[in-house]
């Protein structure tokens, strides 16, 4: 299998120039990982050595394709060192083809291993899911649970999983019917053990898009489907350990809004970044989208400030958020896949800098942040001949 580790200089399109930075002791920016045919991304788990294990899946260009026109995709685990280097890797799937391996939810343990759960798929079917426990030295499987059958085919139940920490928040939504309803809730902790249940209709929160583990329960965020006025509704709540909620937050004065992603800062408020829709579009004729971020107290949920941007030729970030040096990092694809964009805001939700990166001959999809080495670093999916990954380093322009 070709894997190939590049090191070039950004291209980056600033509103001003992109200061000189010293790289010495971290890979420089971008790292791209390539496979012999398309590469796809999964998961990141940042080590306190400073490595950093990437979950990734690659197809096999050379496979014969099935039938139904798909080709054989491993399961590709790849630990980097804060140079770039790569420490160790790890290919292992289905040899069938059009046979899909990929590994979900990288999970750290206190004994020197890490947990993921396997997808193993069929025709882009999920078969089965499966348990794995890794070595972070060496990236060596040493255990493995029981295989799990998947059983949407039969009983119409769709599970969804969002993980923080080593607990696990599943989301049931039982189809059957059109409006895809009931949806329930579950907490799990690291073995699996159910903590608490909840009724999504009963908490205003049908689509839960992610949560953060606190020190007074898990913050949900997401939104809520009006039905009867056919919008979504931005929500986040605090539920305490016992699925009590603490409390709720409904975003108001917008209209058809989402919350994407969320942190709790350094002060302990949680700031949310989504989108809301626009009066009206930059023709005036249609709504549009603008840029959506809320600063709540994460105890009580209490309103902080809200700041909702109108989008205009300059887009601004709706999809990600991450806090460096005190200011929140906001980050999103532009509507031509060719940049990622950047925005600063300070403590008060005011713009500090906006800023947009692109590497020659490389589109750009979903632009993720995680940490390597302490430092921020964003992941894209690239689409060239081949879809890879780029691994780019978050710097802040000076002076804008």
């Amino acid at each position: 299998m070709k894997r190939l580790l590049i090191f070039s200089i950004v291209t980056a399109l600033l509103l001003g120039t992109l200061p000189a930075c010293a790289l010495a002791s971290t890979a420089e920016s971008p790292v791209i990982l390539q496979g012999s045919g398309d590469v796809s991304y999964f998961d990141t788990l940042s080590l306190a050595n400073g490595n950093v294990i990437l979950s990734l899946s690659v197809s096999d260009d050379q496979a014969k394709l099935s039938s139904s026109g798909f080709r054989v995709v491993k399961a590709w685990l790849v630990c980097l060192a804060p140079d770039g280097s790569i420490v160790w890797e790890n290919t292992f799937g289905s040899d069938r083809d059009s046979g899909y391996t990929t590994v979900h939810y990288l999970t750290l343990n206190d004994d020197g291993t890490f947990c993921g759960t396997v997808r193993y798929e069929i025709e882009q079917r999920t078969q089965y899911l499966q348990k794995l426990t890794f070595s972070c030295a060496d990236g060596s499987i040493l255990s493995q649970e029981d295989k799990v059958m998947d059983t949407s085919a039969t009983d119409k139940i769709y599970r969804n999983y969002y993980l923080s920490g080593n607990a696990t928040i599943v989301e049931e939504i039982h189809d059957g019917e059109a409006t895809c309803t009931p949806r329930i809730l579950r907490l799990l902790d690291a073995e699996d053990h159910e903590l608490w249940q909840l009724d999504t209709a009963d908490i205003g929160l049908n689509h839960v898009q992610g949560w953060i583990a606190t020190e007074n329960g898990a913050l949900l965020y997401g939104w809520n489907y009006d039905a009867s006025a056919k919008e979504n509704q931005a929500v986040a709540m605090l539920v305490d350990p016992t699925g009590r909620v603490l409390w709720s937050y409904l975003v108001a004065g917008i209209t058809d809004g989402e919350l994407r992603d969320a942190i709790v800062d350094s002060n302990g408020r949680f700031v949310a970044l989504g989108f809301s829709r626009d009066s009206l579009s930059s023709n005036g004729t249609a709504d549009g989208f603008g840029q959506l971020v809320v600063c709540l107290d994460a105890a009580d949920g209490s309103e902080i400030w809200i700041k909702a941007n109108t989008q205009t030729d300059r887009k601004l970030p709706t999809a990600y958020i991450a806090e460096m040096d005190g200011q929140y990092v906001l980050c999103t694809a532009d509507s031509t896949y060719t940049s990622s964009i950047f925005e600063t805001l300070d403590q008060d939700g005011q713009e500090t800098n906006y800023w947009t990166v692109s590497t020659p001959e490389y589109g750009r999809l979903n632009p993720m942040f995680f940490l390597w080495d302490g430092e921020l670093w964003t992941q894209t999916l690239s689409s060239g001949d081949h879809s890879d990954v780029l691994l780019e380093r978050v710097v802040i322009p000076d002076g804008q």
